[in-house]
């Protein structure tokens, strides 16, 4: 099995997602799990700037390799790990049920910056000011990019699940 590690910026996966370059593998995923909280507290760790855990990406072998940046500018495959992150992410910026507000200063879960709230406290992805955008969406994801056949991700899934080493 082979493996490329790579940065990928939010703005990229999002829109490699959302156009189906990134495809949801039903074997792997179990279908949207998280709670909005649990979405709330991973965009706002991305606007931190706080590392967040890994994407893996499967792409199936008989894919031409061009589709990882050099004729598309986003990764193309099937998301081995990293379903509810990408999730939390589109659900930011689509905001489609009005719903999607971050932590206000007023919240007491809301971790305050030397003192003083964020400037993105209590806002949506549309209300965040042109920095705070940009910031995210410019954000740099880790992507693992796995090439190798459908059994051999398998098993490195059920590792990756279990906990067990790789």
């Amino acid at each position: 099995m082979k493996s490329t590690f790579m940065t990928i910026s939010v703005k990229k996966m999002y829109d490699a997602y959302i156009q189906g370059d990134l495809k949801v593998c039903l074997e792997y995923q179990r279908g949207v799990k998280w709670k909005r909280s649990q979405q709330v507290w991973l965009i706002d760790a991305l606007l931190r700037g706080t590392e967040i855990p890994v994407f893996y990406v499967h792409q199936k072998q008989e894919e031409p390799d061009t589709l990882w940046g050099k004729t598309k500018v986003a990764p193309c495959g099937y998301i081995v790990d990293g379903q509810q992150r990408l999730n939390a992410i589109a659900d930011f910026i689509q905001n489609k049920d009005h719903n999607f507000i971050l932590p206000s200063m007023h919240d007491p879960r809301l971790f305050t910056i030397r003192g003083e709230s964020p400037t993105w406290a209590g806002k949506t992805f549309e209300s965040l000011t042109d920095e705070d955008k940009d910031c995210f969406l410019n954000r740099e994801l880790f992507v693992v990019k796995i090439d190798a056949d459908d059994d051999a991700v398998r098993e490195f899934f059920i590792s990756l699940q279990e906990g067990k080493p790789l």
